[in-house]
């Protein structure tokens, strides 16, 4: 290998493999000897260097030079998606035809020279046999670990089909308002599926409401990749229930992106040094550490490529120490890097942050513009240029829709200026006068209140302006569930006492209703408001009512084993509950079955239809399991509920067997694209007489 792309192979180039080959030789391992190299091979050269294999004994020698690798790789789509790196021997050219370059750029045109340092780890390419499998994939991992990178390469996979449209969809939501899932061929890339920093309620809503659908229309020929924070996932996790799709819960299309081997932390900080801005002289002084640098299992893709960009080690010297502590302290550095950019920076970056991480490039919002020029006290033309100065380092453009916007680099980015923000004096009333109302609404918490990680504390001095903001609201039912969502969990009682007698009717809004009432915000703020002695009789009411309308009329029994929901419910109601569940509740569930078994839903699996009702037969077993009379018709239940997936099974094999027949799908492209791609088989140790460093030219 050689970082010089101009360079021809020589004959001697092969002196140093010499005393290997001899040894393989000697120990019969090398009958055919396959010598490969990025170097360009001239045919003379390559005659010789095979005559003097066979001298050593080699009786197939092989030679493959960087002509070979280019025309095999272009060959094949699903090698690039592998190898994504060969995009940088043309550009985007390279993909089919002119309607998938023109979807491809646009998706990636912010991510290209990431594809030139980029190293297809084991994550990677187990990703990719998943997609190809199952059509759908979730990629899970801390900050830094590069999912998105692998979600932008195996869409470049798929921009290569001419058949498949590509979308990066921002929020679930969006993605359900407008889909046709009879539709085939879309790719559709979620990022952060569950929330961006924190888990969203709305977002899980949203999953809960159509994972059938997608189900649905994965066979038809749609894939999807989805990523998300592991922590935000594992809070998801419990909401989504039976719901969740069945690949995500037995983790078969479940990939954890960052358990990177010592071999491609070491490819990854070779990648980045040698393609960095840092000088010549820094890159020498480093050199002989980046080794043992390589071996420290926090060494993550993005902390790589701040290693190899000034901007963000200027307060590090090149001692070994100091350069492990900024792989193990990513967080702290970046933290300290921004508090240390001059007052311009650090107002650029909080106008885009101010923009939700999309900052037009020729249109500002005015208002968000002048609250920085105000707070830190600069001009206009100084603030544009600070932007300019930013660019490759901690924001990049990218277009979408005709439009050119300014984004972070990367997403910890907003993490670590959350955090500064929400600690500099007078910087977290920058933040709450900025924002959106609904964005704080997400993001924000009150101090005092129950942690939240990643999220931006106001301090209590600022609840006055908090409640300003939050009764700026808008009264609409999406909005309203992150209302009641950051009035039940994420305001402090100060705050949470002030809105509610201050702005009663708030607690009177409508919002989307959650899959199991125990998860509901809005029933949760509205207990909330019971437990603090603040909620009025007549909604007190009316929610009891809800409640037990939910219990006898859809079997939601989630809320029967949570104090906070059960106080609602007036004593003398709650005295007769249990007899209802036992007259009125458990006998149903056997019919209900029948009924959801007449008419199921047989594009999702047949064991999905009844998903409520096991669910609600487990907690009832829990909360009664000393009244052996309701375990009994329990257990009567639980046996018509298997008889009913049975019936629905046949049914549904039958429906698609006729659609097999009649040839709605492409049946044998789907199973083509979806066989299973076997591992590389692996091969025997080979003995090395070299120890020659990865890192050896990273400063030429």
């Amino acid at each position: 290998f050689s970082s010089k792309a101009e360079r021809h192979l020589k004959v001697s180039d092969l002196t140093a493999e010499k005393e290997s080959i001899a040894e393989l030789v000697k120990d019969g391992q090398a009958d055919t000897y396959v010598y490969m190299t990025n170097i360009s091979v001239d045919a003379p050269i390559a005659v010789t260097i095979k005559k003097e294999l066979r001298n050593l004994g080699v009786i197939n020698p092989h030679l493959f030079g960087k002509q070979f690798i280019t025309k095999a790789i272009r060959s094949s789509n699903k090698l690039r998606a592998l190898v994504p790196r060969v995009y940088g021997l043309g550009d985007l050219s390279t993909i089919l035809d002119e309607r998938a370059a023109t979807q491809t750029k646009s998706l990636l045109e912010h991510m290209l020279p990431t594809l030139k340092v980029y190293v297809p780890t084991s994550p990677h390419q187990k990703a990719v046999k998943i997609l190809a499998k199952h059509g759908i994939v979730l990629l899970l991992g801390s900050p830094a670990t590069g999912k998105s990178s692998i979600a932008a390469i195996l869409s470049v996979m798929s921009a290569e089909n001419p058949a498949h449209k590509c979308y990066k969809i921002e929020n679930p939501n969006h993605l359900f308002e407008n889909w046709n899932p009879n539709e085939s061929g879309g790719f559709y890339w979620i990022d952060d599926a569950f929330g961006p920093n924190q888990l969203r309620d709305d977002f899980v809503d949203c999953w809960i409401a159509n994972m059938a659908k997608l189900q649905a229309a994965i066979p038809g020929g749609n894939n999807f990749i989805l990523t998300s924070r592991q922590h935000i996932y594992e809070a998801a996790k419990p909401k989504l229930g039976s719901r969740n799709h069945p690949l995500f819960r037995d983790a078969s299309a479940v990939v954890y992106v960052g358990e990177l081997t010592l071999n491609e932390r070491t490819q990854i900080l070779y990648n980045h040094i040698k393609a960095g801005n840092q000088p010549q002289n820094w890159k020498a002084r480093v050199k002989p550490q980046l080794d043992s640098l390589a071996k420290e299992q926090m060494l993550l893709p993005e902390i790589a490529r701040r290693l190899g960009d000034s901007a963000f080690t200027r307060h590090i010297s090149t001692a070994n120490d100091s350069l492990i502590k900024f792989i193990k302290e990513p967080k702290e550095h970046l933290l300290q890097t921004i508090k240390e950019l001059s007052k311009l920076h650090r107002a650029a970056l909080t106008l885009v942050f101010l923009h939700k991480n999309r900052l037009p490039v020729n249109g500002a919002s005015t208002e968000m513009q002048q609250l920085v020029l105000s707070y830190f006290d600069i001009d206009r033309e100084s603030l544009g240029q600070s932007i300019l100065e930013l660019k490759d380092s901690f924001i990049s453009q990218t277009r979408e829709s005709q439009e050119t916007f300014w984004i972070f680099k990367h997403p910890t980015i907003t993490d670590a200026l959350s955090a500064v923000l929400a600690e500099t004096e007078g910087m977290q009333e920058l933040y709450l006068r900025g924002t959106k109302s609904e964005t704080i609404l997400s993001e924000a918490i009150c101090s005092g209140a129950t942690p939240i990680s990643d999220a931006v504390v106001i301090p209590s001095a600022l609840n006055s302006l908090l409640i300003e903001r939050i009764a700026e609201v808008p009264d609409e039912a999406a909005i309203n569930r992150l209302l009641f969502s950051f009035l039940g969990d994420r305001a402090s009682p100060e705050v949470f006492s002030t809105i509610v007698k201050q702005y009663p009717s708030m607690l009177h809004r409508k919002t989307m209703t959650s899959w199991r009432l125990s998860y509901d915000p809005r029933i949760r703020a509205i207990a909330r408001a019971h437990q603090m002695g603040l909620l009025d009789d007549q909604l007190r009411y009316e929610t009891s009512t809800y409640l037990q309308n939910a219990l006898f009329d859809q079997i939601d029994v989630s809320f029967l084993d949570d104090d906070l929901l059960l106080a609602l419910i007036p004593p003398t109601i709650l005295l007769n509950l249990s007899l209802k569940i036992r007259t009125r509740l458990v006998d149903r569930i056997s019919s209900v079955a029948d009924i959801t078994a007449a008419e199921p839903d047989l594009d999702i699996e047949p064991e999905d239809n009844f998903d409520d009702l096991n669910s609600a037969i487990n907690q009832l077993e829990s909360l009664f399991s000393e009244d052996d009379s309701i375990r009994d018709t329990l257990a009567d239940a639980k046996f018509a509920v298997d008889n009913a997936v049975r019936d629905t099974r046949q049914k549904k094999d039958q429906r698609d067997a006729e659609r097999e027949e009649e040839g709605d799908w492409d049946w044998k492209d789907y199973a083509r694209r979806t066989q299973r791609i076997e591992p590389v088989p692996s091969i025997e140790k080979v003995p090395s007489v070299r120890n020659r460093s990865p890192f050896s030219d990273v400063d030429e």
